[in-house]
Parts: structure tokens; C-alpha cells; sequence
């Protein structure tokens, strides 16, 4: 469950508000397809990590340059909102045969908060 999974990764306590949304969330994920097959790499989709340097200068390649988008990818340590956008976006190719390959680059500190960008 939702519970159990903050439970894992040491989150308590979390508000049953949070809980519900992201169950709803999840739901409606499903009902739009979003979640068949999650575990297979995209057809269209790649995906890379980047990490911008200090001062300019070139981005460091984190996860060994682009590979077939999936959810185990090492694209960075999470690669959550960044599968359900590239799988959202390779349905609505596929489905206006749009067959063009497309890459989803996540470009952050390694280790850090959103808050923190």
C-alpha cells in the first residue's frame, strides 16, 4: 500500500490527505492506460541524467548517455513523473502515428530536493 511504501522509506505519519490523492492519482493513472506494461522499456521513449556543473561548462552525464526509457533505467535515483510524461507522450505518437523516437532528459543535482533547485 501507499502506507506501507512511506513506511519503507522511513516516512510516518503521512496525512491521510496525501494518502488519498495519491491513491486517486494512481487510479486515474490506470484508467488512462498509463500503467500497462511500466515495467517495459518504452518503443519511442529514451532517457538520460545530467548534472549541470558550477560555474557553466558542460553537464556531466550521470547515467551512461541515452537508453530505452523504463522505470529501472538509472536515469537519475528517481525517474517517477519523468516515465509517466515520456509513456504519456509515446501514447498520444503512437496513437497519431507519430512514430519519431524522443528523448527525456533529467537535468538536476544528484541527491537533491526540488526545493533546493
Amino acid at each position: 500500500t501507499i502506507r506501507d511504501a512511506g513506511a519503507d522509506t522511513g516516512q510516518t505519519n503521512v496525512p491521510e490527505s496525501v494518502i488519498q490523492t495519491l491513491t486517486n492519482e494512481i487510479v486515474k493513472l490506470q484508467a488512462l492506460g498509463l500503467l500497462d506494461g511500466i515495467g517495459e522499456p518504452l518503443a519511442l521513449g529514451k532517457c538520460s541524467f545530467v548534472e549541470p556543473r558550477k560555474m557553466g561548462g558542460n553537464p556531466r552525464q550521470v547515467s551512461g548517455g541515452s537508453k530505452p526509457t523504463k522505470w529501472d533505467a538509472d536515469c537519475g535515483h528517481s525517474f517517477g513523473h519523468e516515465l509517466i510524461f515520456s509513456k504519456t507522450l509515446e501514447k498520444l505518437m503512437l496513437e497519431t502515428d507519430q512514430g519519431r523516437s524522443f528523448e527525456t532528459v533529467k537535468n538536476a543535482l544528484g541527491g537533491s530536493k526540488i526545493s533546493e533547485w
